[in-house]
């Protein structure tokens, strides 16, 4: 990843904390982090929800039924957990070095991975469910 791109990433994730701050009033660092911690626990929700919803339509589906489709389902969201896990440290220690702040830069990193996958599935789910 390019300094330019690491350096509009940050600036991204600065404009997102202050929506994160408004929304939930947090002045302070722990405050903050306190916001995206509940933010993206609510939206690992949805996305376990979306995944069960989607894994019960493969199940059924005549053209999914008897197949790998739900293994491969979870395994991909075994893999993906594990992208968002490595690429939003790595992007914590890349915008901020070994400090506190990286950790919300981490956090909001992976905020936005996961509204984004969530989204992932939602059409993934309009395919089983046409």
């Amino acid at each position: 990843m390019h300094k330019t791109t690491l350096w509009v990433y940050g600036l991204a994730g600065i404009m997102s904390w202050a929506d994160a701050v408004a929304s939930c009033e947090a002045s302070d660092r722990e405050g903050m982090l306190k916001c995206h911690t509940v933010a993206l626990s609510k939206t690992d929700a949805d996305i376990a929800r979306k995944l069960d919803q989607i894994a019960a339509g493969l199940s059924t589906n005549p053209m999914t039924r008897g197949s790998t489709a739900v293994e491969q389902l979870r395994a991909s969201q075994r893999a993906w957990e594990q992208y968002r896990s490595s690429h939003c440290a790595a992007v914590g220690m890349a915008t901020s070095g070994p400090n506190e702040w990286s950790y919300l830069h981490q956090a909001d990193c992976a905020e936005d991975l996961s509204e984004q996958r969530l989204k992932e599935l939602e059409e993934l789910h309009a395919l089983v469910f046409p």
